[in-house]
């Protein structure tokens, strides 16, 4: 429990955050809005509140401890989990030093879900409800306490719809496990062997099912929750087109170093060498994490909660039986993934310990600076900074759009295509008359709104830095686009790589571009980008001393840009320090863009050596 608490102190990376303590600032202050209100997009339709009282924890939490409660939050949920974890193992028969062997590789496939989320609590009470379930299988049933408890849920998390589904499915598996039993039986038989399946356990928990639904419809807006069952199973940001969830199958190509792909195939193991001890012991609780993990694998987001379901069961797979040395060959994929799930805890990027939320993932200058120049009218923004410009600006400058993808189906179709189609920008920008925008620089290739906004001439970009750009009409606040305008530091890569080729023949353009770089370095201490192009134009200068300066800043505020790793490589040749120019060129190597030319300099680099 120790383990899992200090686990969930990292610093918080989800910029949706923001959205839930905004939203329960204003539920405080305003009451339950009857109608949306936090977002224009989705202004006047009916309000759909799933976190609400999720919300409003969250934020009196933060009101009365700071950041240091919030902290304490998150850990408090994770030891409660691994406290019920624990407790279930019991029931199943499962503690064993097989658990304890598996415990660090759940944690670090479970840990994502101990952001400052209503995530975290539904693990503590799909948990809860599971071991509900297996105490009513051997002691005295207590399920009825899963109503109240289902009613809570459905005001927490939109997931709630795990709870009626874990009760169907362990009814299912009593009917199975009765219907074995029956077959089995003696012709002169008069009660079912001990441990079997019970016909009345399975009438009793399908009705519960039945009431739990009902349960949950105890939510501000009934009907809007109870038509929304399965939305929770995406991702977050639901396709803006369709209002679907955005599938994103799992792949173990793709993700070789995740610590789920490590658990994925422990489970194949475990089917193998023990799928009927998992099926005596637990028959539901077998079909719960079977169920999860094959949405995960369809791509669902479900990889943590399929984590914290399957503990029991891979324990139960994993623990030998006896003495002989065939049955203590079990515990080897425990002690592989004690191993690798230490590993994963300990050097897993992107849970850096701490208490207080990282700020990288937000807009916070950019929208510090739209907030002092008093910039009113409706805001265009990315989806990923709709909570955070809720919680920074307040009730009465709401977003256009936030993460979870509400609005009408002209405005979604739009927003949609506004990254790709610079008509589809156009009818947004008609639609509405945005005064100013607050965007994320542009990530990949198909994320191209920000990129889309700096070719259009009325609007001038006044502030940039790795974490947002603030667009402002020229018309709207003249005064301010005149004086702070980028006129060539721009977020489009091929716009930028154009002018580098000029300056040769043009060399007063690279005084000033380089100088606007400068600036932006200045401005922000999230300026991976600008000493990026800034190490781009001394390398081209051979300048290499600077070029190697600035490509340090860079990898260290941006270490996944593309193309940087490779560039520090060959600069590093230059400099002839080898060893770092192969470490640099191994990491380009992982990069599909950059993997051929950075292969044929190690190989040349390795050859030398």
């Amino acid at each position: 429990m120790i383990l899992a608490a200090l686990a969930a102190l990292y610093r918080s990376v989800d910029p949706q955050a923001w959205f839930h303590l905004a939203a329960g600032r204003s539920i405080l202050q305003h009451g339950l809005p009857a109608h949306e209100i936090w977002v224009l997009g989705a202004r006047g339709q009916p309000s759909w509140l799933p976190s609400w009282l999720f919300d409003v924890a969250l934020r009196l939490t933060r009101q009365l401890g700071g950041d240091l409660g919030v902290a304490l939050w998150r850990a408090g949920w994770a030891a409660a989990a691994m406290a019920l974890a624990i407790a279930l193992l019991r029931a199943v028969g499962a503690a064993s030093w097989s658990a304890v062997l598996l415990a660090p590789l759940v944690l670090a496939t479970g840990r994502p879900w101990f952001e400052p989320r209503p995530d975290a609590v539904a693990v503590v009470l799909l948990l809860l409800a599971v071991l509900c379930l297996e105490s009513a299988r051997v002691g005295r049933d207590r399920t009825r306490w899963l109503i109240p408890v289902q009613a809570a849920w459905a005001n927490i998390h939109a997931g709630w719809v795990a709870g009626p589904g874990v009760v169907s499915l362990y009814a299912l598996a009593e009917s199975i496990g009765a219907l074995g039993s029956r077959r089995r039986a003696a012709p002169d038989a008069t009660s079912p062997a001990p441990g079997s399946g019970s016909w009345a356990r399975a009438a009793r928990w399908a009705t519960l099912g039945v009431v739990l639904l009902g349960a949950s419809a105890l939510v501000p807006s009934p009907l809007l929750q109870l038509s929304r069952p399965l939305r929770f199973l995406g991702d977050g940001l639901r396709d803006p087109v369709t209002g679907s969830v955005d599938l994103r199958p799992w792949t173990f190509e793709g993700e070789k170093l995740e610590p789920f792909n490590l658990l994925f195939m422990l489970s194949l193991v475990a089917v193998v060498v023990g799928a009927r001890r998992m099926w005596r012991a637990s028959p539901g609780l077998t079909l719960v994490a079977g169920a999860l993990l094959t949405l995960t694998l369809c791509g669902f987001r479900l990889r943590e909660l399929t984590a914290w379901a399957a503990f029991a069961p891979l324990a139960l797979a994993f623990t030998p039986t006896s003495r002989a040395w065939l049955e203590r060959l079990r515990r080897v994929p425990a002690v592989l993934a004690a191993f690798a799930g230490g590993a994963a805890l300990a050097f897993t990027p992107g849970f850096a310990p701490g208490i207080h939320p990282d700020l990288t993932t937000v807009p916070v200058r950019a929208t510090a600076l739209a907030d002092s120049a008093g910039f009113d009218g409706p805001v265009l923004n990315s989806l990923s900074a709709g909570g955070y410009l809720l919680w920074a600006r307040g009730d009465r400058h709401p977003p256009l759009v936030d993460a979870r993808g509400l609005g009408s189906l002209d405005l979604r179709r739009l927003f949609a295509h506004a990254d790709s189609d610079p008509g589809a920008l156009d009818s947004l920008q008609e639609a509405w008359g945005f005064t100013h925008a607050i965007l994320r620089p542009p990530i990949g290739e198909r994320d191209r709104l920000a990129l889309n906004m700096s070719r259009r001439i009325e609007w001038a970009l006044v502030y940039f830095d790795d974490a947002g750009l603030l667009f402002v009409r020229y018309s709207h606040a003249p005064e301010l686009a005149y004086a702070r305008a980028y006129r060539y530091y721009t977020p489009d890569e091929l716009q930028m790589l154009d002018m580098i080729e000029r300056i040769p023949r043009d060399p007063g353009l690279g005084q000033r571009l380089e100088l606007e770089l400068e600036r932006a370095r200045r401005e922000s201490p999230l300026h991976g980008r600008a000493s990026y192009w800034l190490g781009f134009l001394a390398q081209d200068r051979h300048d290499a001393p600077a070029a190697a300066h600035y490509y340090e800043e860079a990898i260290a505020l941006t270490p996944d840009m593309p193309g940087l790793a490779l560039r520090m490589g060959m600069v590093y040749e230059s400099l002839d320090e080898r060893e770092k120019a192969i470490r640099a060129l191994r990491r380009a190597a992982k990069d599909p863009s950059d993997r051929a030319i950075a292969r044929s300099m190690l190989q040349s680099l390795e050859h030398q050596k």
